[in-house]
């Protein structure tokens, strides 16, 4: 039996040693960056002077355009920094398309197309006869063509000059549509869909039952599907021939969005979910009503904007992942950046930053308002673009690496390899390579229409974490008497860098083989803890019982 003060040492000890190893932790852990993804936290929220009713776009280097009616066009770093702002003379609800070369174009309702330099300076601007609601759309060539309140559709040359230009029976505030042979589909306030050449000649048109406002969105086959105040959607062909209609709740207003499987998305009044023959699979009821465009993430989630100042993300069956309150309504539709941001405007003033975690935007004809994060409003053109991936690593070299596309696996390849994607449209995309027993590496690409890009992907052994363990002698050590400790700790794929030892007392080292005095007798928790080379840890303990 231990007398009262062999317990109270014993007791002390072993507090003593919990504590020291629970400050070793918090200090190690402490030490790490560690970023959880927590999806639906606000990154972060910039103000504006007035309503944000368009659609953010994104640039290939992450910076973001936001207009407001405030006046301004706005250009953000992806921390919500501004970078500069550009002040028109009129309102600003036209949401800004991005060329290849980095042009950001931008209607204001003083008339004006704008065309802006990446540095936020004028490099032309076109007066039309009306105000300029309509988000311009970017042809393969580099042709705009935006809409305006003066019934016409304009196709400018990237320098500014007219082409040619179309009158519609109404004025044209949605954004056009640009299919796979370059046919513009365009819906002025007039109750018709209009399809017109690349030479602005009508190749046909469809009438609805009332004006037809939702801007087109088109599928992998051609099919372009267009909402109207008759309470529809219509599917038509490239033809113009109707092959469904779905009636909804209200009025269509909002852009449709299509999924990596070819579910059709559809804001007005609820969120509705329709299969590629017209019927439908579900429909989500939020608090108000429904009028923002949904956008499609790479794993299937679907975001979208609601009267009930919330932004939902909800799964393929329809059910609520996760939701975040705005102070306002919100009808701009929201846009997916390369990193998983969710980023809308809000008519409380600000444009808000969102954590996602969908990876990226999803790998569908029409996943977004506009298309994608650059709003060319251009469907892809089959193999329009690709990425080849160089795989690499600095060991082995008779192994197959994964190579994975917004997460979905698509093949594999041999070091030093090569594995090229292919069937891309424009957008943002993350390539990953990964083998088990190797650290994945990752690289974030955004493709331009037709373009080719080439990235290496590095493999590194991933590290194996060292095994603690000590002996000590004498076998029963005696109080103010010498005890040897011996870490006998091995790491097998580096080296010991650290020794940290907790004698049970309050005493410790950073020795391998520490020399330790008891002053009295007592049973101790002695602890070891080794780090390796790169930084992966182990700790074991013992009871040694010191005698008189």
């Amino acid at each position: 039996m231990l007398n009262s003060k062999a317990t109270n040492r014993l007791l002390t000890g072993i507090i003593f040693t919990a504590s020291i190893f629970a400050l070793l932790y918090v200090s190690l852990f402490a030490s790490l960056e560690v970023s959880a993804i927590e999806p639906g936290r606000l990154k972060w929220r910039y103000r504006t002077e007035h309503n944000v009713k368009t659609s953010p776009a994104i640039a290939p280097d992450g910076t973001i355009y936001v207009g407001s009616r405030d006046h301004n066009l706005y250009a953000l770093t992806p921390n919500g920094n501004l970078k500069w702002k550009y002040h028109m003379r009129g309102e600003v609800w036209s949401s800004p398309a991005i060329s290849k070369n980095g042009t950001i174009y931008a209607g204001s309702t003083d008339s004006y197309l704008y065309a802006l330099t990446p540095d936020g300076g004028l490099k032309w601007r076109y007066e039309t006869g009306g105000p300029v609601y309509s988000s311009p759309a970017i042809g393969s060539d580099g042709t705009v063509y935006v809409g305006s309140d003066d019934n016409n559709l304009y196709a400018l040359t990237p320098n500014g000059a007219v082409k040619w230009r179309y009158k519609a029976g109404g004025g044209i505030n949605s954004p056009p549509a640009i299919g796979k042979d370059g046919t513009i589909y365009v819906v002025p306030n007039d109750n018709y869909l209009y399809a017109l050449t690349p030479q602005g000649d009508m190749k046909w048109k469809f009438e609805a039952a009332d004006v037809v406002l939702s801007p087109p969105a088109i599928g992998k086959d051609g099919t372009v599907y267009v909402g109207s105040n008759d309470y529809h959607l219509y599917a038509l062909t490239p033809q113009g021939d109707m092959k469904w209609k779905f009636k909804t709740g209200t009025k269509v207003l909002s852009s449709p969005a299509i999924g990596p499987d070819s579910t059709i998305y559809l804001g007005s009044g609820h969120l509705y979910a329709l299969t590629p023959q017209g019927d439908m699979k579900w429909k989500f009821a939020a608090k108000d009503d429904v009028f923002s465009s949904p956008a499609i993430g790479s794993d299937g989630t679907i975001y979208i904007g609601s009267y009930s100042h919330n932004l939902y993300a909800l799964t393929p069956n329809g059910a609520v992942k996760w939701r975040y309150k705005t102070e306002t309504v919100l009808r701009s539709s929201p846009t997916i950046g390369p990193d998983s941001t969710i980023y809308l405007g809000s008519h409380d003033h600000h444009l808000y930053a969102i954590e996602g975690e969908s990876g990226g935007l999803a790998d569908s004809p029409w996943p977004m308002y506009s298309q994608n994060p650059r709003h060319t409003s251009r469907v892809k053109r089959g193999t329009e673009a690709s990425i080849i991936v160089n795989l690499v690593n600095s060991s082995d070299s008779d192994l197959d690496g994964k190579v994975y596309l917004n997460g979905s696996h698509k093949g594999s390849t041999g070091w030093n390899g090569k594995y090229k994607l292919s069937d891309l449209s424009t957008g943002s995309y993350t390539v990953k390579a990964s083998k088990d027993g190797y650290s994945p590496s990752k690289e974030t690409v955004y493709l331009s229409g037709g373009e080719k890009k080439e990235i290496t992907l590095t493999l590194d052994k991933e590290n194996q974490p060292p095994t603690a363990s000590f002996n000590y002698s004498p076998d029963i050590p005696n109080s103010g008497k010498p005890v040897t400790f011996v870490a006998a700790a091995v790491d097998p794929d580096g080296s010991i860098e650290r020794y940290i030892w907790a004698f049970g007392d309050g005493s410790s080292s950073s020795l391998a083989s520490p020399t330790h005095e008891y002053s009295e007798p007592g049973t101790y928790t002695v602890g070891l803890k080794v780090v390796d080379n790169e930084g992966a840890t182990s700790v074991t303990t013992k009871e040694i019982t010191v005698r008189e």
